[in-house]
């Protein structure tokens, strides 16, 4: 028998229930996501029984795949979710306000970003006390959205993920709307993280290069103690969440 093959039939079925409801769960929060970060949020190895659960997965129209040309490089393929698909999502709340799959909504230049987001929510995945509220499920009533707001055990943060500098004026403004939105109690902290190695530290020291902010119409200072509300990680020393 080959290794890791469940021979119970009702296991085995459990099993593949669970796979179902992890991905669709998934795709709830994020829409669409490519066939290896699907693999990991099932607990999946290796390529072949990816592609087999997704195959089957699509058989039932839970989802549907593309593929995508990026530049000069090869095919990009990606997984979204369909109709059906928000339909036998279990343990989500009012999934039907939620966007399936459309490959014509997905902005090739925002896809290294989302799938950024998406391997911070890999990193925390398995801790079932953490809430994560992902853009599609995000307060209808703020100003300013972040990528995420994550609620963990006393601390919530709001998630930024950062691949390419914005102007010093445009941050000054974000930096106003996340302390507008932390005096009205959406989250405590902001976190910038980035993939992109030394972005963090060099946006670090934009942000301290700020003496004042403007709000509405009045200078303030932008002091140690607001400051302090904003953290910034490099993706791979982003622990936080995971101590």
């Amino acid at each position: 028998m080959s290794a890791g093959l469940i021979s119970d039939p009702a296991l085995r079925q459990q099993r593949i229930e669970e796979k179902r409801q992890q991905l669709l769960s998934w795709l709830v929060d994020f829409t669409w996501t490519t066939p290896a970060i699907a693999g990991e949020v099932m607990g999946l190895k290796t390529r072949a029984g990816i592609n087999k659960t997704l195959k089957q997965f699509e058989s039932m129209d839970l989802i549907k795949s593309k593929s995508l040309q990026l530049g000069n490089s090869k095919n990009f393929r990606i997984v979204g979710i369909t109709p059906n698909g928000l339909l036998w999502c279990d343990g989500k709340n009012n999934n039907f306000k939620n966007p399936c799959f459309d490959v014509e909504r997905v902005a090739l230049s925002t896809i290294n970003h989302r799938l950024d987001i998406q391997r911070c929510r890999l990193k925390v995945l398995r801790h079932n006390e953490l809430i994560w509220l992902a853009e599609n499920n995000l307060p209808t009533d703020l100003d300013y959205r972040p990528d995420a707001i994550i609620h963990f055990e006393d601390r919530i943060v709001a998630l930024e993920l950062e691949r390419t500098a914005k102007t010093r004026k445009r941050y000054q403004q974000i930096i106003v709307q996340h302390l507008r939105q932390i005096k009205q109690g959406h989250y405590d902290q902001v976190h910038y993280v980035s993939t992109i190695n030394g972005f963090a530290i060099r946006l670090s020291k934009l942000f301290l290069s700020i003496p004042t902010l403007t709000v509405k119409g009045q200078q303030i200072l932008f002091n140690e103690d607001l400051k302090n509300r904003f953290e910034f990680y490099n993706f791979n020393e982003w622990k936080l969440l995971m101590n």
